[in-house]
């Protein structure tokens, strides 16, 4: 007999498998997206996972294409999520369309490619798993995919934090801990681990897993509750708590409740213990906790390899948790939790104070925009200017590109009806995946509780954290699993075939190549936006080439790499004002000052490119008559960072130069007064 896969997919002598192919590819994606960076590249972490993500969307989409109008029939979407993602994909067009920087909205800041693209980029990513991931065996798959990805994540972690890392890395990235692994920093390490935990939890806790695969995912799971306490990120410890809902399942109706009732229990009297051993900081702790980990994973393993009718499993009819189990367990965890509330309110307390200031900000941006906003990745721009004074007292110059928090961050870039419709897509979301619980099967009631545990733990650390792609994506990932598992086929979907629109509906009604002139469509829109999506990353090598090249002195090479890097990306503003100071420092005034006048233009918002060409244009105007503009791009500075101290001082030491010693005190007593 001929397998029903190939049987379904082949025709005429064709022995390709779209859906499989499809399926690899996904995988792999998800695989690789946290995984992935580029130690050439200066932009080692961001921007390799936003190039990789962009160009992955497009090889889907080419499948898709080649698949035509056969594979198109096999998938169904609901109305209500085919409208929430049109909503969502049409205010993020509209918000840059209208937006400050239209380019820079659509690309993203040169520090976390978080731009409009990228957002397409999720969507797309979000539709194909949940139209491809249909049945539970490929949804199953995919948590595979991403508990290895996990597993990188976290054997990188170890790494570092051993001291045993092949790599150096700059300190500006180790922010005291000294463990970026592969997402360029501690608290999207914590975040990502502690999100995707509840699917390590889900594998360990699952009826019928192999003793080793239990055995690995136990060490996995003890071995990331060491790691998340490591970073001291408040973010990764909260986050964390997601992972008590897999646990309260299997413990009260799911298989393996004897299972569930341990982790459940020693996980949360471990807590205690990790902030201890968290100050130990050295291989031998590493070493040690790896031990225990292996301990904890053979643990999961006995528990789960025992098959005796009633002695373990929930699933046999003679075993019930008895009230002293409940007790022992319950008791000692709500008391460890008791005394814990206190510490960890505090902790929250102090680690939200400096983002009530940056949200303060936020709120006077959208304030000045509320419909439409300003455009994606625009709070760097606006931040100066907008900050409260408190923040320019404790903080100076150190200026925020990121509102830390994503709603809040769509609410700025694309004003209320952004954030409208992109709550709206989420409670779609939601809404599917309790109906998939609802159904009280219990293969899909398990995906269920495991896929939406991840996808509470994301939107917890979304409320404070940074936009960035190695976190960004997951939670299109989860979401699109969450809704592949609530939808697969079933036989209740089949008879009610009023919540389903069935995409066979339209392409029985049109044309046979109307599926693949609209594929084609995108593909070729792909292949020539393809130079411009790969433009940051090959501008990126060339300025990593031109930094060591300056570290070695070579001035030439420096600017002929500066040269080509301006010349694949000419929208970069970072770019121009690194070469504009290459021209001042060799005396190449006028070219200085024509490349920092770009940047400044390119960088709306960004008082230290509007001082860039003040300082050049000021740096010889005895002799080159450029007074005027030293003191126009002065005032703008100002302008865009009112509360910079020093910008005031390094003006006002200018005026006083010229001879506007009244001019001079003008300027300070308004500062004085601001």
């Amino acid at each position: 007999m001929v397998p029903r896969r190939q049987s379904a997919n082949k025709t005429r002598g064709s022995a390709i498998d779209y859906a499989w192919l499809e399926e690899v590819v996904v995988g792999a994606l998800v695989i690789a997206v946290p995984l992935v960076f580029w130690k050439s590249a200066f932009r080692v972490f961001a921007l390799p996972k936003a190039t990789l993500l962009v160009c992955g969307i497009w090889l889907l989409l080419a499948i898709r294409w080649l698949a035509g109008r056969r594979h198109l029939k096999r998938h169904r979407l609901e109305p209500s999520l085919l409208m929430a993602c049109g909503a969502f994909a049409l205010m993020l067009a509209l918000s840059t369309v209208f937006a400050e920087d239209g380019w820079g909205s659509l690309t993203g800041s040169p520090h976390r490619y978080s731009g409009a693209l990228t957002w397409f980029s999720y969507i797309a990513l979000f539709l194909l798993i949940s139209t491809s991931s249909k049945g539970q065996r490929p949804v199953e798959r995919l948590v595979g995919c991403v508990v290895i990805s996990h597993l990188g994540v976290l054997a990188y972690s170890l790494i570092q934090i051993g001291g045993v890392d092949p790599w150096r890395w700059a300190e500006s990235l180790s922010y005291g801990v000294q463990v970026t692994s592969t997402l360029g920093n501690p608290n999207f390490v914590a975040a990502f681990l502690a999100m995707s935990l509840p699917l390590v939890i889900g594998v360990i806790l699952r009826s019928g897993v192999d003793r080793r695969i239990a055995a690995c995912c136990g060490s996995m799971m003890a071995l990331t509750l060491l790691v998340v306490n490591h970073m001291g990120s408040t973010q990764g410890h909260f986050v964390a708590m997601a992972c008590v809902l897999p646990v309260i399942y299997w413990s009260v109706v799911g298989p393996g409740r004897a299972r569930a009732i341990v982790l459940g229990t020693a996980g949360i009297l471990a807590i205690p213990v990790l902030v201890v051993l968290g100050d130990v900081q050295n291989l031998g702790w590493v070493l040690g906790g790896v031990f225990g980990a292996g301990l904890w994973g053979l643990l999961c393993a006995e528990f789960g390899s025992r098959r005796r009718q009633g002695a373990v499993e929930g699933s046999g009819p003679g075993w019930r948790p008895s009230r002293r189990v409940l007790i022992a367990g319950g008791v000692p965890v709500l008391a460890v939790g008791l005394g814990l509330l206190p510490f960890a309110l505090r902790l929250v307390a102090s680690n939200l104070d400096e983002r009530r200031l940056l949200w303060s900000a936020g709120w006077k941006m959208f304030a000045e925009r509320p419909v439409l906003g300003w455009g994606l990745s625009s709070y760097a721009s606006n931040f100066a200017r907008s900050r409260p004074e408190e923040h320019a007292e404790r903080f100076g110059g150190f200026l925020s590109d990121s509102v830390h928090s994503v709603p809040f961050g769509l609410m700025i870039g694309g004003g209320a009806v952004l954030l409208l419709a992109y709550l709206s897509l989420q409670f779609v979301v939601l809404r599917i995946g309790l109906r998939g619980f609802a159904r009280r099967e219990q293969g899909t009631q398990q995906l269920t509780v495991v896929i939406g545990s991840s996808w509470v733990a994301f939107h917890l650390q979304s409320l404070v954290s940074v936009d960035s792609v190695g976190l960004g994506y997951f939670q299109w990932v989860i979401s699109g699993l969450l809704v592949a598992t609530a939808s697969h086929s079933s036989e209740s979907d089949q008879k009610s075939g009023g919540q389903f629109w069935r995409l066979k509906f339209i392409s029985d009604r049109c044309p046979d190549s109307l599926p693949r002139l609209a594929s084609g469509a995108v593909i070729v829109l792909g292949l020539f936006l393809m130079p411009a999506v790969t433009a940051p990353l090959r501008a990126d090598l060339a300025f990593s080439n031109a930094h060591w090249a300056e570290a070695r002195q070579d001035l030439a090479e420096m600017r002929s790499e500066l040269d080509r890097a301006v010349t694949i990306d000419k929208r970069n503003g970072f770019l121009l004002q690194k070469r504009a100071r290459l021209l001042a420092r060799t005396g190449q005034l006028d070219a200085a000052i024509e490349d920092a006048s770009r940047a400044a233009e390119l960088l709306p918002g960004s008082a230290a490119a509007a001082l860039q060409v003040a300082r050049y244009a000021a740096a010889d105007w005895a002799t080159s008559g450029r007074l005027g503009l030293a003191r126009e791009w002065y005032r703008l500075a100002i302008a865009r960072d009112p509360y910079s101290t020093g910008t005031v001082d390094e003006f006002e030491r200018f005026l006083v130069a010229i001879g506007r010693v009244n001019e001079a005190s003008e300027l300070r007593r308004w500062h004085e007064t601001l």
